[in-house]
């Protein structure tokens, strides 16, 4: 098992939550000190029964929408028995077991309201966390949470239900397109409609891609929406559709592609979207409206008020089993414990974390008249950011993630509790800019997985790249000589600000433990925003303006694919660049590598699949557990001392290399499986490190998705160094420190590879 998946900002294709059009109405004013402290009060209620009360009714919930709902109640109190009365009315619902009381008074839980006057059929039921499962998207499949001993309903659908066309792109090449068709949403809808246009290039990259995932489809009345781009000139293939993303169903007329010509726009004939003739088919081929989605039905339906009539509705069905989980660990709390904590605000909490259970419902059981009104208030929710309790949401959601599952708290200095009502403070003045006000909470954290992304609009780049150098911004790389800039430039103003502060701003957005990670994240967020748009820089004195027409992280992989895996150098010395290099390719020099004097290994990036290389070098079999993975059955961390640790078990391999002289060049962009690898080369001394100090943040990712889009990564699990001292925050550190001139810049010479040469040159 691998640490931790390779981190790429990659092309979100827009996942959120949803439902039917409301207006919150109430009147935003300066917030007070005591709504402040109300909101993270039931901040902290809401994650402990999110996550650890296991009432039926905590696990039927949903969070997104009760998050903001509460909010908005909350926001209502004004003395300290109205939050308190606030809280009982909010919970009662979906965990009755749960007391609320002002502090200060004697805490006494009546157990008899936990026990049912007849045991027989019942079991008792609890969270375990191994890592954090509830609520995520996992790239690496290992964290899980479950309710012990209650069956649960999984569904099996996919993410959407989707209509989609594609058309040979010949036609309209180098041409602006447009994409409109009309839209509603069914009533009662949890989920979200989206157009989609996507332009695939003849190399198998994409081209143009939209699928309005920054402003979703939610409401339930007819609307026409559009997306307008550009046909790359080596395209191929236009891809066009409508989808429903998860649960409700969603109507849609009127389909429409268009090309620009003289200022004028055409209709594409074959593009019949008003789907009067009834056809949708499930195969593939193109000039044809086809249908995917396991657990969703796409069908052509008609309407008797409407002149065209036919339209199609796209509804999500389900595809469901069930299953009933057994126990993840053996840590699990006592029967009848209760959870007891201040939350503020003068209140005390009183929680159950195990409750009785038969097969059909938890007890107590909640008064269905509350649940009842508590689902129609949350059915008055819709998704958006300019509205104050979605941001709430957003946030109180966030902060308990990290709260109650992030395994660094020990080795990053942050008051978390602070950071709490900062970002609900914040949460009233940011409708505009709420991506950034997330992004700011979890810097915190100082994680270097920590990214909070909303789609793919705002990663295009002018034709540089830059990096701090000897103190100054200092351009490294030009891709359009036309510009009349050139690699070792200084830039001393972005935008009418000066560099320095312009990357002030942008620093308080990165969350990283190292000044390593945080400068080489910097030096690509500084440059980044939407298609198109300009950035007015002052570079050697003169203003230039240049335009953000490049998808950056497209143009890194290509300009990273040109660059040479080896090179034999002179002296029997063999380079081997890991960020590019297969294991295969490592396996074929084996000989070449047998012969030589010395081997470079340059790790500046992120390993290609190839840390076989390291059994190559070792001696003797790895038996270091160096990955944790937490046990968590406790709020707030509390009581957290059991892990399941893993290791990678590497067994020596011949040809040995290790009796040459080896070196690895690294750096600050060595994150998470790069330092999987840097940790053998140092924890078994393989290798002589030049360079700088890793990234300082390994172990595998976990991913969560917000309401509006949202999708915030970081570390689910613990890494040490092979001799058990703390990674995160402190890196692999290099026995030979490299820091880059203005001068090596100017000339184009890689002084990190010339501080290795020298090594492998020593006698």
């Amino acid at each position: 098992m691998k640490a931790a998946y390779r981190l790429v900002v990659g092309i979100v294709q827009g996942v959120c939550w949803g439902i039917g059009l409301y207006f919150f109405s109430f009147s935003v004013k300066a917030q007070t000190a005591q709504q402040l402290e109300n909101l993270a009060a039931f901040s902290r209620a809401y994650g402990y029964v999110k996550y650890f009360h296991p009432s039926d009714e905590a696990s039927a919930i949903d969070w997104g929408k009760f998050a903001m709902y509460g909010s908005e109640q909350i926001l209502k109190a004004e003395k300290e028995d109205e939050l308190l009365q606030s809280l009982k009315v909010l919970f009662a619902p979906i965990a009755p077991g749960v007391r609320f009381q002002m502090s200060g008074q004697e805490t006494f839980y009546d157990h008899g309201q936990l026990t049912p006057s007849n045991q027989q059929g019942y079991k008792i039921i609890y969270w375990q966390h191994f890592g954090l499962g509830k609520d995520m998207g996992n790239p690496s499949e290992l964290y899980q949470s479950v309710r012990v001993g209650r069956r649960e309903m999984i569904d099996k659908s996919d993410k959407f239900g989707n209509i989609l066309m594609s058309l040979d792109a010949a036609p309209v090449l180098g041409k602006r397109i447009k994409f409109s068709g009309r839209v509603k949403m069914q009533p009662g809808t949890a989920g979200t409609g989206h157009l989609w246009l996507r332009v695939d290039l003849q190399d198998d990259q994409i081209g143009f891609f939209n699928n309005m995932d920054e402003n979703p489809v939610v409401k339930g009345d007819w609307d026409t929406y559009e997306i307008i781009g550009t046909v790359d000139q080596s395209a191929k293939r236009v891809v066009m559709g409508s989808f429903l993303l998860g649960k409700g169903g969603m109507f849609v007329d009127d389909l429409q592609l268009s090309y620009e010509e003289d200022g004028q726009w055409h209709s594409i004939p074959n593009v019949d979207g008003g789907f009067e003739n009834g056809d949708l088919t499930d195969e593939n081929p193109d000039n044809t409206w086809r249908v995917r989605g396991n657990g969703y039905t796409v069908e052509v339906v008609s309407d008797p008020n409407l002149l065209n009539n036919h339209m199609a509705h796209v509804q999500h069905v389900g595809i469901y089993t069930s299953k009933t989980p057994s126990e993840l660990f053996k840590v699990k709390p006592d029967k009848g414990e209760i959870w007891t904590k201040d939350i503020g605000r003068g209140v005390t909490m009183m929680m159950p974390l195990s409750l009785y259970a038969d097969e059909e419902h938890t007890f107590p059981q909640a008064d269905p008249v509350q649940l009842q009104k508590l689902d129609n208030g949350l059915k008055s929710i819709a998704f958006s950011p300019v509205d104050l309790p979605f941001r709430l949401g957003n946030v109180i959601n966030t902060w308990n993630v990290f709260q109650h599952f992030y395994p660094y708290f020990e080795e990053v200095e942050v008051d978390w509790n602070a950071a709490l009502i900062a970002a609900i403070q914040e949460s009233f003045e940011d409708k505009d800019d709420h991506e950034t006000s997330l992004q700011r909470l979890v810097a915190k954290v100082k994680d270097g997985h920590v990214q909070v992304t909303k789609g793919m609009d705002n990663y295009f780049a002018p034709p540089i790249t830059w990096e701090w150098v000897e103190d100054q911004l200092v351009i490294t790389d030009v891709f359009d000589p036309e510009l009349g800039i050139k690699v070792g430039d200084r830039v001393s103003h972005i935008d009418g600000v000066e560099a320095e502060d312009y990357f002030e701003k942008i620093h308080q957005r990165i969350s990283s433990p190292t000044v390593g990670w945080r400068s080489y994240r910097a030096n690509i967020v500084s440059i980044l925003g939407p298609l198109n748009s300009e950035i007015l820089l002052v570079v050697e004195g003169q203003d230039k303006l240049l335009k953000r027409d490049l998808f950056y992280y497209r143009e890194a992989e290509q300009r990273r694919s040109l660059k040479e895996g080896y090179r034999f150098l002179d002296n029997d010395v063999v380079y081997l660049n890991l960020d590019i290099l297969p294991l295969d390719s490592i396996k074929a020099l084996l000989p070449r590598l047998q012969q030589s004097r010395a081997i470079i290994a340059d790790l500046r990036g992120y390993p290609n699949g190839n840390h076989e290389l390291i059994t190559h070098l070792l001696s003797t079999k790895d038996t270091k557990e160096w990955m944790h993975v937490p046990q968590i059955v406790y709020p707030d961390r509390d009581r957290l001392e059991n892990y399941k640790s893993f290791g990678w078990s590497l067994k020596p391999q011949k040809p040995y290399l290790g009796d040459k002289k080896v070196v690895f060049i690294t750096d600050g962009s060595a994150i998470s499986y790069a330092e999987s690898y840097m940790g053998f080369i140092e924890g078994y001394r393989l290798a002589t490190i030049v360079g700088q100090p890793t990234a300082g943040t390994n172990g595998n990712i976990n991913q969560f998705q917000l309401p509006g889009g949202y999708f915030i990564t970081f570390t689910g699990m613990k890494v040490k160094k092979h001799d058990g001292s703390p990674l995160h925050g402190v890196g692999i550190l290099p026995d030979v420190y490299v820091e880059k001139s203005l001068k090596g810049v100017k000339e184009g010479r890689d002084e990190f590879l010339e501080a290795a040469l020298r090594l492998a040159n020593e006698e």
